[in-house]
């Protein structure tokens, strides 16, 4: 889970997030719009939940 979540964090380009912030977005903001549509958190999540069931 914690691999999936942090290649997916890795591969989001930090100029998305540098651009959002003049343009009036807080850290929740730029969080809800860029990083969590990511596959690979979403992948992680599932993953965690799949294991935690089990």
């Amino acid at each position: 889970m914690v691999r999936a979540i942090r290649l997916a964090l890795e591969a989001v380009e930090p100029r998305l997030e540098q651009a959002m912030r003049p343009l009036g977005a807080g850290r929740w903001r730029v969080f809800f719009t860029i990083m969590l549509p990511q596959p690979g958190i979403i992948v992680g999540t599932v993953l965690a939940f799949a294991r935690s069931v089990r």
